[in-house]
């Protein structure tokens, strides 16, 4: 989402083309200033970055809020499903699997990550409600 547009005290997404049609008569030139923009009740939207969290997936928001002033698009961490929390599973397990080789010696610390990221699927309340072991 590139604008919103305020109409009745509700923010809608706005184009910048859409702008532009609905003020034909006025040349605005390559670049349309804020300023012009505000006249009209459209601002600009930023996204902001992606939140990672561990066994959560980030959806982004439909509208955008007013944060001091500006307009920004927000995220909303979920709960992974069964089989994307076991794909997690899976993958994190890959990452330490080269520890596991008969020539290495693997510290009671990472044997017990390891166990607990086997034990996942056991948790109570998985998928929705998972405790992720934190790597040592």
């Amino acid at each position: 989402m590139e604008y919103v547009k305020i109409v009745d005290g509700k923010p809608y997404p706005y184009t910048e083309a859409a702008f532009r049609l609905e003020n034909k008569p006025t040349v605005y030139g390559k670049v349309i200033a804020s300023s012009q923009l505000n006249a009209h009740g459209v601002y600009k939207v930023r996204t902001l970055p992606e939140p990672v969290e561990i066994g959560k997936k980030a959806v982004i928001n439909d509208t955008p809020e007013n944060v001091g002033g500006e307009w920004v698009l927000g995220w909303t961490l979920k709960p992974l499903g069964a089989e994307d929390a076991r794909s997690l599973r899976t993958k994190l397990l890959q990452e330490t699997d080269w520890m596991a080789l008969s020539d290495n010696a693997m510290t009671p610390e990472w044997a017990s990550y390891r166990q607990t990221l086997r034990d996942i699927t056991a948790q109570e309340g998985f998928p929705y409600s998972v405790t992720w072991p934190t790597k040592p």
